[in-house]
């Protein structure tokens, strides 16, 4: 997979992942009550905005502005791009699985590859 290239260059349907800045994220529901959020990320390359579905929020809880590596894939919505996000990491580079991919024993799906002890 790909990884941290330039906004503007960011291919539609390939699955890839950027280090960004949120800059502000907006919770909503849709018409039939599933949760989601609108963000905006930015890096040096430029913004673009976010769409984080509820299987994702369900594993984080709340997504706040601050410093985040996200993966997913850009796509159009009313044809306006979008990135759809199916992975967060926090600046701490702890993943924070797609709801499918949860492991057992495995905390709030939060894995990092390491215990927690381990981490410096």
């Amino acid at each position: 997979m790909r990884g941290n290239i330039p906004i503007p260059e960011i291919p539609f349907a390939e699955e890839l992942w950027l280090m960004v800045v949120i800059t502000s994220v907006r919770e909503k529901r849709t018409a039939q009550g599933k949760r989601f959020a609108d963000a905006v990320a930015r890096n040096a390359s430029g913004s673009l905005p976010l769409k984080i579905w509820g299987e994702t929020l369900e594993v984080w809880k709340e997504i706040k502005p601050g410093l985040w590596g996200v993966t997913g894939k850009l796509e159009s919505f009313q044809d306006r791009p979008q990135f759809v996000v199916s992975e967060v990491q926090t600046h701490h580079h702890r993943t924070i699985s797609r709801t499918s991919e949860r492991r057992p024993g495995v905390a709030a799906g939060l894995y990092d590859g390491h215990r927690d002890s381990d981490a410096s």
